[in-house]
């Protein structure tokens, strides 16, 4: 029956690979089970391997048709590529894009992480859409997902450019709070942003706890 879909160019998705699959465990057909898994990785893998090379090449819309064929055959893509396409479109410029894919993949049962919400943050901040990329943050912090110091610096980083240093300082304290740092990332750009507005005594005191 397998074979015939195929023949017939019908898609086997997930669901009928797992029901096969399952069944072939079930009669310890232990060594066709394993084939059968191999084989739709390796369809899996292909895809991924493709999307990844477009993404690179700065082609992330092409990039996209390839998802959408790995999805329309009722495949999986994983969180790396997720992220690679977000990352692919936030290089090209084109940040909204990168937010409604973001979008798009979480209806579809992607779990974004950390690496995620970094990519978005730098994007984000890189073309000027700071309200946006601090609304991403706090929904991030309300819904208790996983930040690093790379999350805090980049906002600390956007804050300290546009001349708002109590707000970078409330964040190093929450950072601090965290047991995220600050590190060397976070005390440069608060180092440069003092130097910048005058502040110099309060620079070398950074500075000393930079050292």
């Amino acid at each position: 029956m397998m074979d015939e879909m195929g023949r017939k160019g019908l898609k086997m998705d997930t669901f009928t690979l797992n029901t096969i699959v399952h069944k072939l465990c079930v009669e310890k057909l232990l060594k066709e089970a394993y084939e059968l898994t191999v084989k739709a990785a390796r369809r899996v893998l292909s895809y991924n391997t493709i999307i990844r090379g477009l993404c690179h090449s700065l082609k992330t819309d092409q990039a996209i048709d390839k998802l959408n064929e790995l999805l329309d055959k009722g495949l999986a893509t994983d969180e790396a590529t997720c992220n690679i396409i977000i990352h692919g479109f936030c290089w090209e410029g084109a940040a909204e894009k990168a937010f409604l894919f973001y979008n798009r993949m979480v209806e579809n049962s992607f779990k974004p992480d950390v690496i995620t919400c970094n990519i978005l943050l730098r994007g984000l901040c890189k073309h000027g859409m700071f309200e946006k990329a601090f609304n991403l943050f706090n929904t991030w912090i309300i819904k208790g997902k996983p930040i690093d110091a790379v999350t805090y610096n980049t906002l600390i980083s956007v804050l300290c450019k546009e001349g708002k240093l109590d707000e970078a300082f409330d964040l190093m304290t929450e950072m601090e709070k965290k047991k995220l740092g600050p590190d060397r990332y976070t005390y440069t750009a608060i180092i440069g942003a003092l130097t910048h507005a005058g502040r110099i005594e309060k620079a070398k005191k950074f500075m000393s706890k930079l050292l």
